[in-house]
């Protein structure tokens, strides 16, 4: 029991360590300094944190980051800290809200001209590949891995309606890129089409319905900064004739970059984004951190048969 000494002396006690938190100046940028240097986007990747790494703006339409398969409710922003693979780096995420959707327009580089993903429990048995976190940088508006399997330095950055790849294959390995529409994180892929439009561009779309986001469409098209070698289109990762595809499964593949291209150089830039019911855009270009960006109107994508009026563009690592 405390006497009315000891009650006084508690509250004292109190009063005074209030009065002396009240006193502390508030923690502030200087005058100069760039107060985005203080934040950490790999912050709530881990626990039931729900958020992704990757590179966005603010209110921007691109979610560019790396993204996994659905493994459960702490991967639905596409990315657990957990996680010791990479399958991809999708356009759009939901970062915080505990909500399984989206995860749209996957690019992987790869070394293999195949588009099978391969599982996290069999390392090597396809595109997907491992990595760690202390060769992994994350910033506001940047991201960059170094990707094991295929021994590359990828780079994300995103603008308003663009997100921008730059990969880095070392030594003379065989270099490719693998697009696939069909990845989604939680939502359902129900039909998807992929065009190979020209040696520097592939473009297409894919319809998708979840709980979360519903019935929708998602169109894109992909620029790539130098030509590719060779690029083909798989169906259920059969490879299939022809330079464009409509189906369930299908995926593109550039080498040197599911369709599947091949590059000719070790390094390679994409640009991709993602418009839908809005003017077209007068030209994408990155904001001013790495990798550099793209020039450039994105032309008006064909339309699916079901799809509602969309626009999108992409372009490759180079």
């Amino acid at each position: 029991m405390i006497g009315r000494s000891g009650m006084r002396l508690a509250a004292a006690a109190l009063l005074l360590a209030v009065g002396a938190g009240a006193r502390e100046a508030p923690v502030a940028a200087t005058p100069g300094e760039d107060p985005t240097a203080y934040v950490d986007p790999l912050i709530g990747t881990g626990g039931n944190g729900h958020v992704f790494p990757g590179a966005t703006v603010p209110f921007g339409m691109v979610q560019l980051s790396p993204s996994n398969d659905r493994n459960g409710w702490n991967w639905t922003s596409g990315y657990h800290y957990s996680d010791g693979d990479i399958k991809g780096f999708a356009h759009t995420h939901i970062s915080g809200a505990g909500l399984s959707a989206l995860g749209d327009i996957l690019l992987m580089p790869t070394r293999s001209p195949s588009t099978e993903a391969g599982s996290a429990e069999h390392p090597g048995s396809g595109y997907r590949s491992r990595f760690s976190h202390s060769r992994e940088l994350a910033r506001p508006g940047y991201y960059r891995v170094h990707l094991d399997d295929p021994d590359v330095d990828a780079e994300l950055t995103a603008a308003m309606r663009a997100g921008f790849h730059r990969y880095t294959y070392r030594g003379d390995a065989p270099r490719y890129v693998v697009i696939d529409p069909t990845h989604s994180v939680g939502d359902h892929a129900y039909r998807t089409e992929i065009e190979i439009v020209s040696d520097h561009e592939i473009r297409g779309w894919k319809r998708a319905i979840s709980q979360s986001s519903g019935d929708r469409s998602v169109f894109f098209v992909a620029r790539f900064s130098l030509p590719f070698a060779s690029a083909r289109l798989t169906e259920d990762d059969r490879p299939v004739a022809g330079r464009a595809r409509a189906g369930r499964s299908n995926r593109t593949a550039r080498r040197n970059s599911s369709a599947i291209c091949g590059a000719k150089t070790r390094r390679y830039r994409c640009a991709c984004c993602s418009i839908s019911r809005i003017p077209r855009p007068r030209g994408l270009r990155a904001p001013g951190v790495p990798p550099r960006g793209a020039r450039g109107t994105p032309p008006r994508p064909r339309r699916g048969p079901e799809a509602a009026p969309a626009r999108s563009a992409t372009r490759s690592p180079g």
